[in-house]
């Protein structure tokens, strides 16, 4: 055993440069797959051009609920995304919403109750 360490004692520099360099491929590698995951996790863009004429008076501030649910929310929150068209309930003003019986969101910034 005392031969292998007699070899090894010229290559204490190489080692420590090999261990470095390794170390940041290994790194670059982990941030790259990150990356792509993220990449490939966003979700697909809205196109507009399938709303209707409602739907269009929603861009200029309006409010946006389901059928089957009890609280109303801003079109760009998140869970107004979730909402399926054939359940998807469009409120021009915040006390049409009211008047309707939904309550504004908790986690919608931007609401009065929110």
């Amino acid at each position: 055993m005392h031969i292998w360490i007699g070899r090894l004692r010229g290559w204490g520099k190489s080692i420590r440069i090999l261990t470095i360099v390794s170390g940041l491929l290994i790194c670059s590698a982990g941030i790259l797959v990150g990356y792509v995951v993220h990449i490939l996790s966003q979700k697909p863009p809205i196109f507009l051009t399938e709303w209707s004429n409602r739907e269009e008076n929603l861009l200029a501030g309006g409010y946006v609920a389901s059928k089957k649910g009890t609280t109303y929310y801003l079109p760009w929150c998140g869970n107004a995304f979730r909402i399926q068209r054939s359940n998807r309930r469009i409120f021009l003003s915040e006390k049409e919403a009211i008047t309707a019986g939904f309550r504004p969101a908790k986690g919608c910034r931007g609401l009065v109750g929110g």
